[in-house]
């Protein structure tokens, strides 16, 4: 699932901003548990299991 998340955008936006988002969306999805960054992709892992993501949903989707 990473890589795909990874290839989509590209190893610079990826190494500099994902991270953080990643931890800043899942603390607002897992709230109010609280998130600590080292359990943010366990965390994700999860999330997406749990919600069915995992079998080819879409976490995100393009309508808005």
């Amino acid at each position: 699932m990473y890589g795909k998340i990874e290839l989509e955008l590209g190893e610079e936006v990826y190494v500099e901003v994902f991270d953080d988002f990643l931890h800043d969306w899942l603390t607002v999805v897992k709230t109010p548990a609280p998130l600590v960054s080292r359990d943010v992709y366990c965390t994700l892992k999860q999330y997406t299991q749990e919600a069915g993501f995992d079998c080819g949903e879409r976490i995100v989707s393009d309508e808005g």
